[in-house]
């Protein structure tokens, strides 16, 4: 007779194999749960990037005397990339300086222009002057316009692209 089958398995035995199967199982989860939480979060973390923009060529633009521009933007965003078009002001200060200011009042983000007559430029939302060097003479922007990094090269103007937050004493990049 034959009695080794009749005798009930070691709970050690199972309760190790138990264990071993859970913590097997955990691993190939956690394999898969690591690539696809990367794949799925780390675009979102990424720091957008702009890239140097032709504006066009300097020889446009007059001494103190701002013009608005318009600049094509792409940048990658997550998967997907983005186009848009962008204006902003710029005049020379000499032949190889430019000065270049994005197109939003520091105040709200509406659209200001420059006013020739007054040698200013003007916010219509709530009535903000700013000189031509961009500081606040008169209303409730809380800082100066906000000056864009602008290069020229081979007789073209080069703008690095960047957004800020409105209505702060700092300017903070969107």
């Amino acid at each position: 007779m034959n009695h080794v089958a009749d005798q009930p398995a070691d709970p050690r035995r199972r309760t190790f194999m138990g264990r071993a199967i859970v913590l097997m199982a955990g691993l190939v989860a956690l394999g898969w749960a690591i690539p696809l939480m990367l794949y799925s979060v780390l675009p979102s973390l990424r720091r957008r990037s702009s890239a140097w923009v032709n504006v066009g060529e300097v020889r446009r633009l007059s001494v103190s005397q701002p013009q608005e521009l318009e600049m094509v933007v792409t940048r990658s965003d997550g998967w997907r990339t983005i186009t848009t078009v962008k204006s902003l002001w710029a005049y020379r200060t000499s032949a190889t300086e430019v000065v270049a200011y994005a197109s939003m009042c520091p105040h709200l983000g509406c659209a200001y222009a420059w006013n020739t007559a007054s040698g200013r430029f003007i916010c219509p939302c709530h009535d903000s002057v700013f000189a031509l060097d961009g500081h606040v003479l008169a209303g409730p922007a809380p800082r100066p316009l906000d000056r864009l990094e602008a290069k020229v090269e081979k007789g073209h103007l080069f703008v690095l692209p960047q957004e800020f937050r409105a209505g702060v004493n700092q300017r903070i990049p969107v």
